[in-house]
């Protein structure tokens, strides 16, 4: 687990492609959670590892390594609570930048809206940069909503989890 944990950190900040090694990260995680739902879960798990990675493009690179060490670090100690609870963290920070990424989507969704009175070719590419269409963003977009529907799911089944282990 810590040699996975330090593969995918060093990826990471090189630029490298990090999404296999973390995708078989997350998947030890699930594994050595021994909870059977957990581990039922690791496809979807695994397929938003790779759809967040791909939307968010880096932009929780230093939350990411550090909440990745705290779940290591916790695991090892042999301490629930403390990975449940940098898992929380961990889901939290992915939830907060999928929620900032979609009210921005919404933002441009709403100028775009006006600008297409306009009819202008300029208007479909985002940033000058070719292929980033109106259609590129809408397809963008629904991928943003699916993220926003796992993510939301695990971290209220990992609440649920967490109240049924209480009792």
């Amino acid at each position: 687990l810590q040699q996975l944990r330090d593969e995918v950190e060093r990826l990471y900040r090189s630029g490298e492609d990090h999404i296999p090694k973390d995708i078989e990260f997350h998947t030890c995680i699930a594994r050595c959670s021994r909870n059977r739902v957990v581990e039922m879960l690791v496809p979807i798990i695994n397929t938003a590892v790779m759809t967040f990675a791909n939307l968010t493009h880096r932009m929780l690179m230093n939350e990411t390594i550090e909440t990745h060490r705290s779940i290591v670090d916790a695991v090892i100690d042999q301490d629930p609570v403390g990975a449940r609870c940098a898992m929380i963290m961990h889901l939290t920070y992915n939830r907060q930048a999928l929620v900032r990424l979609l009210k921005e989507q919404r933002d441009e969704g709403a100028g775009e809206q006006s600008r297409q009175t306009t009819g202008s070719p300029e208007d479909c590419v985002e940033d000058g940069l070719p292929g980033k269409t109106v259609k590129y963003r809408k397809y963008i977009q629904k991928e943003k909503v699916k993220m926003a529907k796992t993510f939301s799911f695990l971290y209220n089944k990992t609440k649920k989890d967490k109240i049924h282990q209480m009792y």
